[in-house]
């Protein structure tokens, strides 16, 4: 944009009111900029033209003052922003260390679980092994009555009772046929 003089002020109805060359009517406005912090300009968006009513601050202390006034009126003061953050940021490191604790203290405990049900398995596991093979062998001795109550099975071998191999005459573990 280029600074011009192409305004012109008019007194209407006991005010001043400034006027672009193109007959627009222009708005006065604050600089809220660091490089010219709250001096009032005209400007005119069709023209791209615009021009400062006020002079200079004296020096860049007094831009910095009014810039720093312009940036708390507008929230942008960072100050007590950062100092807000920072509690709660640590608010949140706060809230994630007693999460963390709370969830491994948690985990410990889902493992000793764990392994608790483990072995509780492996005895239940032994324990089935143990009630097949007794399950087996009532089976097997149920067989061999069974077999022996019809005459199939000789005395021998696959009998179990004292006085069945010594009552017998026959070769052990031989079918009678």
């Amino acid at each position: 944009m280029s600074t011009s003089s192409s305004t012109q002020s008019r007194i209407i109805r006991g005010k001043v009111e400034f006027f672009c060359n193109c007959n627009r009517q222009l708005r006065v406005q604050t600089s809220t900029s660091r490089a010219n912090p709250g001096k009032r300009y005209v400007k005119c968006d069709l023209c791209r033209v615009y021009e400062f009513l006020d002079d200079d601050l004296p020096s860049q202390y007094y831009k910095d003052l009014v810039f720093g006034f312009f940036q708390r009126q507008r929230g942008m003061d960072n100050g007590p922003m950062i100092e807000a953050l920072a509690l709660e940021k640590s608010r949140l490191e706060e809230e994630l260390k007693a999460t963390k604790s709370r969830l491994e203290d948690e985990l410990k405990s889902r493992k000793a679980k764990l392994e608790l049900y483990d072995k509780l398995f492996m005895v239940m596991l032994g324990c089935l092994c143990v009630i097949c093979v007794g399950i087996v062998e009532v089976l097997s001795t149920l067989l061999e009555v069974t077999l022996k109550g019809f005459g199939l099975l000789a005395f021998g071998k696959y009998s179990n009772h004292p006085l069945d191999s010594s009552l017998s005459n026959e070769k052990p573990g031989r079918w009678i046929t």
